[in-house]
Formats: C-alpha cells, sequence, structure tokens
C-alpha cells in the first residue's frame, strides 16, 4: 500500500511525515525508511538531513546520524544548525572533544538569536568535561519542568511556537515572558530551534501550537516540515521525551500539536 501510494504523492512532504506518523508506533524502522524515502526525494538538502538525522538519533542510530551530517557539512559547511545537531549528537555518543568542536562551528557562524541558545548548551557540555562526565544531551535543561523545542526543515521561512498556559496565557514571541516564569527563545532566522521553557511548571494543561508565519517562496512544494521536542519531567525528575511532526503549507496557518499534562505536586517537589 506504502509503495504505491508513493508513486503517486513522492513530491509531497506531508504523505511521507504522515505515514512515517502511521508506522511510528507498530513499526519504527519501516518508519524510519520512510522518512529516509523523503530525503531521497528532496536530493536530501540540508533541513531534510538534519530532520532525518533526528529521527536516527532518536531511534538509537547516533553513528548514522553523525555520519549523514557530516557529510552534508562538506557539502554545506555555513549553517550553524547543522554544527550544532552535529555537537548535540557527538554529545550523547561520548564524544566529547568533536561535540565541543561542533559547537565552536556554530557559536562561530550564528547570529544573535541562536547565539543564546548554543552558548547555554556549550556551557552544559563545559561543565561535564570539567567533571570527567562521559555523555550528556545539552539539549536539555535540568532546570526546566518543562522544554519544547521547535526546528524546521526550510529556508526563508520563519515558524513560531505558540505554548498555551492553563490559565490560557498564549506565550510566543510576542508575549515571550509569563507570569509563571516561563520564556520563549525566538528564533527569525531559517531552521530554528525555537525553544519555550518554563522551570517550575503549575499543574494543569499547556497546548502547543505552531504558526507558518511567512512561508519560503523560493520552493516549488512551499510546505514545510516542523518538528516539535517536548521534554517533561515528572514528579521525580525523570526526564520523558515526546516528538511530534506537522506539514505547514500555507502563511499563517496554526495547526494543534499536543498537549502536555502536568500533575499536582510537580511544581513543589523543588521547594
Amino acid at each position: 500500500m506504502y509503495v504505491n501510494a508513493r508513486e503517486r504523492l513522492k513530491t509531497y512532504k506531508s504523505f511521507y511525515v504522515r505515514a512515517a506518523g502511521i508506522f511510528s508506533q507498530e513499526d519504527p524502522e519501516f518508519s524510519l525508511l520512510v522518512y529516509t524515502d523523503l530525503a531521497e526525494s528532496n536530493a536530501l538538502d540540508s533541513g531534510t538531513a538534519r530532520a532525518l538525522s533526528r529521527r536516527l538519533s532518536a531511534e538509537g542510530e547516533l553513528k548514522l546520524a553523525a555520519t549523514l551530517l557530516e557529510r552534508m557539512l562538506e557539502d554545506v559547511p555555513q549553517e550553524p544548525q547543522t554544527w550544532r545537531d552535529l555537537a548535540l549528537v557527538y554529545s550523547r555518543t561520548g564524544e566529547l572533544k568533536r561535540a565541543k568542536e561542533c559547537y565552536g562551528q556554530a557559536i562561530e557562524q550564528s547570529g544573535e538569536d541562536l547565539h543564546h541558545i548554543l552558548t547555554e548548551e556549550y556551557a552544559r557540555l563545559e561543565e561535564t568535561l570539567l567533571d570527567g562526565g562521559r555523555k550528556i544531551d545539552p539539549e536539555i535543561d535540568p532546570n526546566s519542568d518543562l522544554l519544547i523545542v521547535l526546528n524546521w526543515d526550510t529556508d526563508y521561512t520563519e515558524i513560531d511556537l505558540h505554548v498555551v498556559e492553563p490559565s490560557g496565557n498564549d506565550v510566543y514571541y510576542a508575549n515571550d515572558e509569563s507570569a509563571t516564569g516561563a520564556k520563549v527563545y525566538h528564533h527569525t532566522a531559517p531552521f530554528g530551534p525555537e525553544i519555550f521553557k518554563l522551570q517550575k511548571a503549575p499543574a494543569g494543561e499547556y497546548k502547543i501550537f505552531v504558526e507558518y508565519y511567512s512561508q519560503d517562496h523560493t520552493s516549488i512544494a512551499h510546505s514545510s516540515v516542523v518538528e516539535v521536542l517536548v521534554y517533561q519531567k515528572d514528579k521525580k525528575d525523570r526526564i520523558r521525551k515526546q516528538t511530534y511532526s506537522r506539514v505547514l503549507a500555507a502563511a499563517h496557518e496554526q495547526p494543534y500539536v499536543a498537549t502536555v499534562r502536568v500533575a499536582e505536586g510537580t511544581e513543589k517537589r523543588r521547594e
């Protein structure tokens, strides 16, 4: 069924993302194969390569993810997001010195929006190195109950992260700080990441949306694949990670992504 549909819909990103989502629970390996088909259909542009590498990382294929990103940097060495993603992969494999080199390249090439995110992650890596640690995920802020990371795969595109708190307050670029202490780190350059952080999360439901603020008119398809990573701490400080993908095709489209539920008592455990 998938093969037949692919012949008819092979130029549509939405087909691959939705197909991968369908297979992700019952057959993760086939879901990964679908993402590989997506990469091949788009001649492995850097945005698609990063999306595929993140999927490989999620499936534990860290060496393959690193190889993919290293090859992409041979062709397109000037994108700090690729250096960042490679630094994250090497941090997770324990190759911390190489990760440090990659962060150095990313910071050197980054603009103001991305610089703050990179320097925070780099500081976590440095601390691990000084403590003699072997592996780390610098993307995770150990002080945050809720961390939401938005990435997307198209250039000349701006996509915004919206998180509606239990109070109904919408935290996003124009309202980037909340009375709860939540903050959105807005990224106006292509690809992201855009990050929502909340150190002590009040109990309730947090609804996640993304907005296709402006689209890539240099692309024939105009669609953009977005990936939302959610890192959530429970009452015992264990971190649970969830990944969501959506395809955006029209400017100012604002689809719902997910609802994160924070249980009573999660905020109080640090007091």
